[in-house]
């Protein structure tokens, strides 16, 4: 059967489901008369199909197997014969593959997408399996990976001409399309369950090995059963710790999960790294019931200062007032607010958060800034500051940081604050839509002493 026949069957289908060209008949003219799907498929695209020719249809589909009506019909005067699919048609209504040579689907926005089902990636083709995405800009097909036991959500499913199913998926920032023979309904095996869980779980991204071997332990024990020797250079995705323990990493690689000692405990080199990150301009904010001397010192784990003002010199020592003015002792000058930033290296949280198109930030910003606690004042700061960088994105993957955040910059203030706020975005351009947890945020009482901090990251 030709592409050419097939189409014009659906479209007559079509026409016999929705009873379009249906017109008044009379008692002789709803004779029974059978047709063919043979001698509907010899029609033209010019060619018109009259009450007397047929009246009534039986015809054989694939799904359902037999569809008869006893309807009067008659098909449009005229069938056009798609021969290419338009860019802007979802994937999910493609029909013939042979349409779209290599699947050359332009990336869908959200809305246009329909999920179906989560699968999980069951193949290892070089370490790692592959989906294809098309690129509109430069006419390219691109490889993306997949590693063993990832999920992946199912936004379309094509059948091709051999029965292969080729499947629209989306994992994060990655999309596009993949052989559904390499995924599973369930989670294909893997250790885990051989190994002692994290206390904290989540998907904090990647890091690589350091030393020229490590090991992956069943346990966070030097003396644990050892799982496999990694080498310097393999990746790995963070997936847990325990509260309050740096030393040791949960991690996953190839369909396998265990612990990683971090650093060597002799000399506290690291073992592992990620890629660096930096802290933007968090602005720190001093509002005491009275005129105080407040002192304030930065404790970094895994970064370093790299620019502050007024200069910290092992700390800050100011005089802070109810209006939020600071006079800094160093230099006897007024501040509105104590500023640094830091290069570190760790991985955000980007687990829960928010997608949010390049065009919509300052509503959101405005929206979620106000639910947390800031002022008009240091709203407008953050604003001011941040919009710039991120509304000229296609989106915006943004994840409000807590315990990663506090864990790494901690800071010590004498005397202690009755209320400490601190929000920090980490934000993640993105060229289309992710879909991730929505992330619970929580608002903010300002007793006695309090202070503010506000700043953000850009992760590349």
């Amino acid at each position: 059967m030709t592409k050419k026949k097939m189409l014009i069957l659906i479209c007559f289908s079509l026409c016999v489901l929705t009873g379009c060209g249906k017109t008044e008949t009379t008692e002789n003219e709803q004779s029974t008369s059978a047709i063919t799907t043979e001698n509907i498929m010899t029609t033209t695209t010019e060619q018109t199909t009259t009450l007397e020719e047929m009246t009534t249809t039986k015809m054989t589909t694939t799904k359902p197997e037999t569809t008869t009506t006893e309807q009067t019909t008659t098909l449009p005067e005229t069938t056009t014969v798609i021969e290419t699919i338009p860019e802007t048609l979802p994937p999910e209504t493609v029909t013939e593959t042979e349409a779209i040579p290599d699947y050359k689907l332009e990336e869908m926005e959200p809305e246009y997408l329909e999920y179906i089902r989560t699968a999980y990636v069951n193949t290892r083709l070089g370490g790692n399996t592959s989906i294809s995405r098309y690129s509109m800009e430069d006419d390219e097909i691109y490889y993306l990976d997949l590693s063993y036991g990832e999920p992946v959500d199912i936004y379309a499913e094509v059948v091709e001409e051999d029965g292969a199913v080729k499947a629209y998926v989306g994992s994060g920032e990655k999309w596009g399309w993949i052989d559904e023979t390499f995924l599973s309904d369930t989670v294909p095996p893997s250790n885990e369950a051989e190994v002692t869980p994290p206390g904290i779980r989540g998907i904090y991204g990647t890091f690589s090995i350091v030393p020229d071997t490590l090991e992956l332990r069943k346990s966070p024990d030097d003396e644990a059963e050892v799982i496999r020797t990694l080498s310097a250079g393999d990746t790995l995705r963070e997936m847990g710790s325990n509260e309050g323990d740096e030393n040791w990493v949960y991690a996953f690689i190839e369909g396998q999960f265990g612990w990683l000692r971090t650093r060597d405990p002799e000399t506290g080199e690291k073992w592992i790294k990620f890629p660096n990150t930096i802290s933007y301009k968090p602005a720190i904010y001093l509002y005491p019931e009275k005129k105080t001397d407040v002192s304030v010192k930065l404790l970094l784990t895994d970064a370093e200062l790299s620019t502050t003002y007024p200069k910290y010199q092992d700390g800050w020592n100011v005089t802070a007032y109810p209006d939020g003015k600071i006079v800094n002792k160093a230099d006897n000058c007024t501040y509105e607010y104590l500023f640094w930033d830091a290069v570190g290296n760790f991985n955000y949280d980007m687990s829960k958060g928010f997608c949010v198109k390049g065009q919509d930030m300052e509503k959101f910003l405005r929206e979620k800034l106000t639910l947390l606690g800031l002022t008009e004042s240091e709203m407008n700061e953050f604003i001011v500051y941040w919009l710039p960088l991120t509304e000229h994105n296609a989106y915006n993957l943004i994840s409000f940081q807590t315990d990663v955040y506090t864990e790494h910059f901690k800071l010590n203030i004498s005397p202690k604050p009755d209320s400490l706020l601190r929000v920090f975005a980490a934000f993640k351009p993105v060229e289309q839509f992710v879909r991730i947890q929505p992330q619970e945020l929580n608002g903010f009482e300002r007793k006695g002493f309090t202070v503010v901090e506000w700043g953000g990251s850009i992760i590349e």
